[in-house]
């Protein structure tokens, strides 16, 4: 396997710290937002529901498809790296 250069390691990092950060900021503010725009309290349930749903939907199957391909390696790394960051 090739070596990364520092600089891409940093850049990797950075934007992977972003992407997860940005999916996990916005549950705890969208549904005060929604409801300073008046949305009724179902359809704001609804729409963090949905959040959770496709969390279920999307990561479930990708953590059993990382099992079978023992990628806990790469796991390990990625949890240490975020220890890291943090």
């Amino acid at each position: 396997m090739k070596q990364l250069s520092r600089q891409t390691f940093i850049l990797i990092s950075i934007v992977t710290v972003l992407y997860w950060t940005s999916l996990y900021t916005y549950v705890p503010i969208l549904a005060p937002y929604l409801e300073s725009l008046g949305y009724s309290y179902k359809l704001i349930g609804l729409i963090i529901g949905s959040y959770g749903l496709m969390q279920i939907t999307v990561r479930l199957p990708l953590c059993i498809w990382s099992d079978r391909l023992r990628l806990s390696k790469n796991s390990r790394y990625g949890k240490q790296l975020f220890r890291l960051v943090l």
